[in-house]
């Protein structure tokens, strides 16, 4: 009688230990996912800044990228992050005057979503100031 108890607690306990360890799994991805979306961003922020000033003004382009962060033409491409860099008018309050702010920076929007051809995918999204120098 001791003994199936005992196997019942012990089976208890490793029962919850794989359920803890299936979260921790997913923990693991979502952290890494995160990680190489931030990593992607960088990179493109990196490249965009590379450009012509006056490009940025109208910049609007879709990026991919595959699961390790390497750059790919396309979805059919095995593109697993997809991201779309656009610029956006600038919401400068007038009260602050900066009239040169409109000449010398461009806002940026980076969204980035993976993977790619899912129904409802995550997405992540960044926004930053690229100054004329």
């Amino acid at each position: 009688m001791e003994v199936a108890i005992s196997l019942g607690i012990v089976g208890f306990a490793i029962l919850s230990l794989l359920g803890l360890m299936a979260a921790g799994l997913e923990a693991g991805k979502s952290s890494q996912e995160d990680t190489a979306v931030a990593s992607i961003a960088k990179s493109v922020l990196s490249d965009v800044r590379t450009n012509d000033f006056s490009s940025l003004q109208t910049l609007k382009t879709n990026v991919y990228f595959r699961f390790d962060g390497a750059p790919c033409s396309g979805p059919d491409d095995g593109a697993y992050y997809a991201g779309t860099i656009e610029s956006l008018p600038h919401a400068i309050d007038p009260g602050l005057n900066m009239p040169w702010m409109a000449s010398n920076a461009v806002r940026l929007r980076m969204v980035f979503s993976w993977p790619c051809n899912a129904a409802k995918p995550n997405e992540q999204t960044f926004e930053t100031l690229v100054a004329n120098h």
